[in-house]
Formats: C-alpha cells, sequence, structure tokens
C-alpha cells in the first residue's frame, strides 16, 4: 500500500464515520422536533431572546481591557487562598449502600 492510497483511504474512513455520526446524532433517540404549540410557547417566553435561551444573570468571563487570558492566569496562582480548606475534617459516614431498603429514599453524594 502506498502512502497516497493510506492518505486517501484514511480520508474516506473520517467521510464514512463524520456521515454516519451525524445521522446517529439526528436519529429521533436524541429528542425528535418541538410540537407547534410547544415551540410556541418556548417562543413566547420572555428570557427566549433571538432564538435561544439567555441567562438572567450576566456572567463576567474575562471580559474590558483589564483582564486577559496571561493576567487571569497570574490572578488566580497568586491570589490568596486562605479560607479553602476547612479547620477540622468534614463529617462524613460510612454507608453501606447494598444495605438499604428499597422502599427507603435516600440521597448519596459522592463527592466532588
Amino acid at each position: 500500500m502506498n502512502r497516497r492510497s493510506f492518505i486517501l483511504g484514511g480520508l474516506g474512513l473520517l467521510g464514512v464515520a463524520a456521515v454516519g455520526g451525524t445521522g446517529y446524532l439526528n436519529s429521533p433517540r436524541f429528542g425528535r422536533p418541538f410540537r407547534p404549540e410547544r415551540l410556541a410557547r418556548m417562543q413566547a417566553s420572555p428570557h427566549y431572546i433571538n432564538g435561544r435561551f439567555e441567562c438572567l444573570t450576566p456572567v463576567r468571563v474575562m471580559e474590558g481591557d483589564e483582564q486577559n487570558f496571561l493576567t487571569g492566569w497570574l490572578k488566580y496562582f497568586l491570589e490568596d487562598k486562605t479560607g479553602r480548606v476547612p479547620d477540622v475534617p468534614l463529617p462524613s459516614r460510612k454507608t453501606d449502600l447494598w444495605a438499604q431498603r428499597q422502599d427507603e429514599d435516600f440521597v448519596v453524594w459522592m463527592g466532588n
């Protein structure tokens, strides 16, 4: 197999994967188009602006001239980090999840 056929075969395989992936992601298992009454209700929402839902609270993400990528990183690494670690260990309790009753509701926090 020469180099040209290897590259063309790879590009062909990549194209087939792209078309197959697009078809798979557009299949009904990932949702169907909105019914007209649902779409009209969404478009009537005051939060639906320019064809999408907008966040009510604006979030600052490196805006303005006062901060760029480098100063953002420097600020992150050089800022005061006191108070981020608790003074005492957080209380925890080991629970055997297999021993929980099926009809009992409980919440398990797996951590973050």
